[in-house]
């Protein structure tokens, strides 16, 4: 028995607004998945939610998670499990390791466009507030930030190994020094043989991409520039020019932001900054007389970045005002908030 539209768009929204989704949730979701694997209905909601990702869809409205745990039992029996090896099973095996539906990747076959010949696309995709931690076919490890897609076709065996990001990435690439490793972005390009370093591409920041060993080349696509960083080097393209540049940055404030628990150990209030922009996928703007060099000591796990904020807040008399992704720092006399 085929799923029935609405019922499976509520199940799958359900799912990917939920980053605290219970395991034995996600382990249920993650059986249905398989017991659909065929279903046309599934394959067109999961389209619609990819081609949907980065716009703002109003809150989903639910009942909570145990009528969502019901909705899903009463799908269960529609159909019997489909084979492990499809390309549903590949999603789930993802889906399991990560907290989110949306932190794994989803294959889309070629056949589902119309052209039975093209080679599979992967789309690894994160929810708000969520990470992901994956491994290419090639053996390169990719930790995605929060909100977002990384795309390849294949598995990555041609003579470029190329895949397309939106959002954030910290990228340990496998080594290969004839089949170098692409990352295209929105205005640059990154090419490797085998190296680390994280990828900026949020449209409410600036591109960019700081190398923490190993050598890249980056290019601009509209300029032409072409630059080799090496360890501890930055380069920038800022939205609305076709310039980039090249800085010296600690690159380990831009390549630590997926570790569990970060301790700050008498740290200076600019790396801290830097470091929570990365960590909670934010811009931090700060304003006049606010001291930078400032050091602190801290340790942030789980919070939010409200509550990481709060703290730093009682710490230093500086006051944080979040819009949307963008977040301003002033100083103040007296902390703001309690």
């Amino acid at each position: 028995m085929s799923l029935h539209l609405t019922e499976c768009r509520k199940i799958i929204e359900g799912v990917f607004c939920r980053p605290d989704l219970p395991e034995e949730l996600r382990h249920k979701f993650s059986e249905w998945m398989l017991a659909h694997e065929n279903d046309h209905t599934l394959q067109q909601v999961m389209l619609e939610m990819w081609a949907n990702l980065h716009d703002d869809p109003s809150e989903v409205s639910s009942d909570g998670l145990h009528r969502l745990l019901n909705d899903i039992k009463l799908l269960e029996g529609n159909s019997s499990k489909a084979s492990r090896h499809g390309r549903i099973a590949r999603y789930c095996a993802a889906a399991a390791i990560t907290a989110v539906m949306f932190t794994a990747g989803w294959l889309a076959s070629g056949a589902w466009f119309g052209n039975d010949n093209t080679e599979p696309t992967t789309i690894l995709v994160t929810a708000p507030g969520s990470t992901g931690h994956h491994i290419l076919p090639d053996g390169t490890e990719v930790w995605l930030n929060s909100e977002s897609k990384l795309c390849y076709t294949g598995n990555l065996d041609g003579a470029i190994r190329q895949v397309s990001l939106k959002g954030e990435a910290y990228f340990d690439v496998a080594q290969n020094k004839v089949s170098p490793f692409q990352v295209v972005m929105d205005s640059l390009q990154v090419e490797v043989t085998g190296t680390a370093f994280d990828a900026i591409n949020y449209p409410f920041a600036p591109e960019q991409v700081a190398l923490q060993r190993g050598s890249v080349n980056v290019t601009g696509k509209s300029s032409g520039m072409a630059v080799t960083l090496s360890p501890d080097q930055i380069v920038t393209r800022r939205r609305g020019t076709s310039e980039i540049s090249v800085g010296s940055a600690d690159c380990d404030n831009y390549c630590g932001w997926m570790a569990r628990r970060i301790t700050f150990d008498n740290r200076r209030l600019y790396d801290i900054l830097t470091i929570l922009e990365r960590r909670y996928a934010v811009s931090i703007t700060v304003g006049p007389h606010v001291d930078l060099e400032k050091r602190l000591s801290l340790t942030i796990g789980g919070e939010t970045f409200d509550e990481t904020t709060r703290l730093i807040e009682r710490l230093v008399p500086i006051r944080f005002e979040t819009s949307g992704n963008t977040v301003t720092v002033t100083i103040c006399r007296r902390n703001a908030r309690s």
